[in-house]
């Protein structure tokens, strides 16, 4: 059920003119502040400590530099007639391991800019759509990245110091030098054009494709190696010089189906298997290998109290008080 709900805080006794703004809400250990405008996120990022929450309001947001183990939440990372948008331009995460917290961000859209990663660990990113990552200055690596219901255009860090965990997401393109695991999600592997294979993919239920970008001339290298795993599992075949299983071991080969785009999609929806093949070709749980099957099966509706907007006035009263309306949304 969806149910929305205001809140006014403060509210002023009259007529009172209120203009839309972003709002970010930082919660320290049960104690709230506000932040108001484009600036609001880089405002509480700085005043948040290790283990705080902030939640953003749809809208757009400058970016900052993030270097405590913080969970940043928004709004959702499309928009529509219920999901929300909220989004972050030019976000750099350079935060060092803690064993008390890991960073988490849910519900937000990078804006179509990028990602900027110095050194991160144990992160996890729920429902976020992430246009590409981009090594900063003394980048460090990006260890044990958990996806899940995410959508990633580009990782393009190309060292093998970086492992990630797909689940139910969909991957526009990873190196051949990243550890990949991947549970139920869509992934176009490239390598750009240095001949190395995939020894480092683990996939299960998986729906795999040769590359994102068809106009390498070096496609046809494109394969999976010896030492990688793949179990029931769809590997798409995009022309006919494609073969992505030609270096790898028989025994790590279990249930892998090769079929033409054509014949695994259909016209509608995001990556939704042909109706033959989403009820004949299940994985090991039972359920339709791909991006909607599996214990998460794709969505991009967050899961928890969001903030649709927010109203703030244009004056204060004489005794300093500011008038604030928020409106909230809960699926």
């Amino acid at each position: 059920m969806r149910r929305t709900l205001f809140l006014a805080l403060m509210l002023l006794i009259g007529a009172t003119v209120f203009a839309q703004t972003q709002v970010a809400i930082l919660n320290h250990n049960e104690e709230i502040s506000m932040f108001y405008g484009a600036n609001a996120l880089a405002n509480a990022n700085s005043a948040a400590v290790a283990g705080d929450i902030i939640t953003l309001s749809s809208g757009t947001f400058n970016g900052c530099t993030i270097t405590k183990p913080i969970t940043l939440r928004g709004a959702g990372f499309e928009s529509d007639s219920v999901t929300l948008r909220t989004s972050v331009s030019s976000l750099t995460l350079n935060i060092p391991a803690d064993s008390q917290n890991h960073f988490t961000m849910e519900g937000i859209n990078n804006n179509g800019s990028y990602l900027y990663i110095v050194e991160i660990h144990n992160p996890i990113f729920v429902k976020c759509y992430l246009n590409q990552f981009i090594k900063q200055t003394g980048f460090k690596g990006i260890d044990n990245a958990t996806f899940i219901n995410c959508r990633i255009n580009d990782t393009y860090i190309n060292t093998d110091n970086c492992s990630y965990n797909f689940i139910n997401s969909y991957v526009g393109k990873v190196c051949a030098y990243n550890h990949i695991l991947s549970y139920n999600s869509m992934i176009y592997l490239d390598k750009y054009s240095d001949g190395t294979s995939y020894n480092n993919l683990y996939a299960y239920n998986s729906v795999l494709s040769g590359s994102y970008y068809k106009y390498y001339s070096t496609i046809s290298i494109s394969s999976i190696g010896a030492t990688s795993l793949l179990q029931n599992c769809i590997a798409i075949q995009t022309d006919s010089n494609v073969n992505l299983l030609a270096n790898m071991s028989p025994n790590n080969n279990t249930n892998v189906q090769y079929l033409y785009t054509s014949d695994v999609f259909n016209s509608e929806g995001f990556y939704v298997l042909k109706e033959e093949i989403a009820s004949s070709f299940l994985g090991d749980d039972g359920t339709e290998v791909g991006l909607y099957g599996g214990l998460y099966p794709y969505n991009t509706k967050p899961n928890y109290m969001v903030v649709k907007k927010c109203n703030v006035a244009s004056r204060a009263t004489v005794d300093n008080k500011l008038s604030v309306e928020i409106e909230v949304i809960s699926e």
